[in-house]
């Protein structure tokens, strides 16, 4: 059976640590005070499962955890865990999916945007009504109210309801939420695009125009909400000015979102690209300009394939777009030093906005690079070779003739 943890963990690490704590009393599992809250956490990440939700993996280690200890009176192996998860994952797998609707709202000016979208397995509905979907629980009611810390609701947003279907209650959430955020991702870069805004007063509002509202709800398909289930909007601190497509070329946006939905469509790293657009999307949420201008970096690495590699790597492949390579140059390493005063020294930056807009710029040309241009690049190597290639047509040409001698050889 292959082993079902990641490589380079060492989970009998964290096995050996709760078996200390671990007390079995016939059916009953237990362990001494909150060593298995502050474990649990360490061994699902070491879990290699990423069909999983976090929280539904979490539930399964927790749950083969209790039976592994029951099965070793007292004493967890890493060989017993192991075939529990596997045989408790499995088992969710086979699950038969079931319909969930998740209803929420974005920042789009009620009555000027009536549209639908199928996604995947989801259809997204804007402008609907949702009085099916009122919620009679005043327990939740209170909890979503206190939530909001004293922001308040916006009255003016445009709902959004999202049908899809799914194995569990986490993976209709994040099913749904992807496929919002994937398409909000879309919105967003055009609206953003070759926009720069200048803010002289508080309070601050995100870069982004259509966010998401304060609170995500699950519903049965017959409208009953899901007791005791709310997501709430980290982001969220009080209403903006809701984007008014009727004030746009809404026709041209759409179609321009139409169109970039089916290059991703038939693309080779559609997976990729839909990732890139949630972070994207997620990182101009917010009012935190020094998280914003740190998310967005970590994006240009991705977007450049350098995670792991040194800065310069970074600079210099994602200069790959530009014409004016020696000004993007200089901005980037601009950015990049900034970035390291932040992290590695905690120098303040007191303009963190200007770097967050400057660092999106940049994303952004590279995330329409890989929709537009990457399309005949199956593999990341092979995207890598062409964001390495030499910027000089002349060094190019060399190469060129270089590799035709070379085929003859062949």
């Amino acid at each position: 059976m292959p082993s079902i943890w990641k490589k380079g963990h060492n989970p009998d690490i964290i096995i050996t640590l709760l078996n200390r704590f671990v007390n079995v009393t016939g059916s009953d599992v237990s362990f001494t005070g909150f060593h298995l809250i502050r474990e649990l956490p360490i061994l699902t990440r070491m879990v290699d499962a990423s069909d999983l939700t976090h929280e539904d993996l979490a539930s399964i280690v927790r749950s083969s955890l209790i039976e592994a200890a029951k099965k070793g009176k007292g004493t967890i192996t890493q060989a017993c865990l192991g075939r529990e998860i596997s045989r408790r994952t499995r088992q969710f797998m086979k699950l038969r999916p079931k319909d969930f609707i998740l209803v929420t709202s974005i920042s789009a000016k009620r009555g000027s945007f009536r549209i639908s979208r199928s996604l995947s397995n989801s259809r997204i509905a804007f402008d609907v009504s949702t009085s099916r979907f009122a919620i009679n629980d005043q327990s939740l009611l209170t909890r979503m109210k206190s939530a909001l810390s004293g922001a308040s609701r916006p009255d003016n947003y445009t709902n959004v309801v999202v049908s899809t279907t799914a194995r569990s209650v986490h993976e209709a959430f994040e099913i749904a939420e992807n496929r919002l955020c994937e398409l909000r991702g879309i919105w967003n870069l055009l609206l953003n695009h070759n926009r720069r805004t200048i803010h002289f007063s508080v309070p601050l509002t995100p870069i982004n125009r259509l966010l998401p509202g304060p609170f995500h709800t699950l519903h049965q398909p017959d409208g009953t909400v899901l007791p005791e289930v709310f997501w709430y909007e980290p982001n969220y601190r009080r209403p903006v000015k809701p984007v008014d497509f009727d004030g746009l070329d809404r026709g041209a946006i759409l179609n321009r979102e139409k169109k970039l939905r089916k290059l991703i469509s038939g693309h080779p790293h559609q997976e990729f690209i839909l990732r890139c657009l949630r972070r994207y999307a997620t990182a101009l949420d917010s009012c935190d300009f020094q998280r914003v201008f740190l998310d967005l970096w970590g994006l240009m690495e991705t977007l450049t394939l350098t995670k792991h590699q040194s800065y310069d790597v970074t600079i210099n492949r994602a200069l790959f777009p530009f014409k004016a390579k020696d000004y993007v140059k200089a901005n980037l390493r601009h950015l990049r030093e900034c970035r390291n005063d932040l992290i590695h020294a905690a120098v303040p930056q007191y303009d963190t906005r200007d770097l967050a807009e400057r660092t999106r710029d940049y994303v952004e040309v590279l995330l329409l690079c890989w929709i537009n241009t990457f399309t005949e690049y199956t593999t990341s190597e092979e995207i890598a070779l062409l964001l390495d290639a030499p910027r000089k047509k002349s060094t190019l040409q060399k190469r060129i003739h270089i590799y035709q001698d070379a085929m003859k050889h062949a």
